[in-house]
């Protein structure tokens, strides 16, 4: 990797590429040659989008069922698509200093589901462990920006401990630039932490 607007600096990258379950985080030296140098080679963990996208079902589990979501995935496969799909979208919007609610349509298969599972949706959410933070309007789910954002903190706390771990390798002396690479890289929850 050939890198021209740096000096001898050391580079941290977290490269969020490939399958969209991990990240790989190496530290990189600009060498006298103009080339990148591996100091510390690429360690990946479970910090991709992927471990955000199972918080959210596990976070519907615990407001609808097991039941609920098992059948959602085996019988509506299309609507489970377009409830995976409709996360994506927010989750690569939500910032720190979201104060609104987070909408998220409801596909009316799911809805079905709900209602024959569990009487009906608001019966469901009254039951749940987050009757405080969410709401039903229509087909949209309103979901408080807090709660929200708390799923993606066991992922981005795992990312930064092992980021502080890498900061105590013996090898790296003064990181001055962190590159965040891959489709998961403009997520503002992570470039704020």
């Amino acid at each position: 990797m050939r890198a021209k607007n740096f000096s001898r600096d050391m580079i941290l990258v977290v490269n969020f590429c490939g399958n969209g379950g991990t990240a790989d985080v190496a530290v990189y030296q600009l060498q006298s040659n103009g080339f990148l140098g591996e100091v510390v080679p690429p360690s990946g963990g479970a910090w991709g989008g992927i471990a955000i996208d199972d918080a959210f079902l596990l976070f519907l589990e615990n407001v609808f069922g097991t039941r609920v979501m098992k059948e959602l995935k085996l019988t509506e496969l299309e609507d489970y698509t377009e409830l995976i799909h409709e996360f994506e979208v927010k989750k690569r919007s939500i910032k720190t200093d979201t104060t609104n609610d987070v909408v998220i349509t409801m596909p009316v298969g799911f809805i079905d589901i709900i209602k024959k599972h569990c009487g009906g949706i608001d019966t469901a959410i009254k039951k749940s462990p987050y009757s405080d933070s969410i709401s039903i309007s229509g087909q949209r789910l309103r979901v408080n920006p807090q709660k929200f954002r708390d799923l993606f903190k066991s992922t981005i706390n795992s990312l930064l401990k092992h980021l502080e771990q890498l900061f105590r390798h013996p090898k790296v002396s003064d990181i001055q630039y962190i590159i965040m690479v891959g489709g998961f890289q403009n997520v503002n929850l992570y470039k704020k932490k």
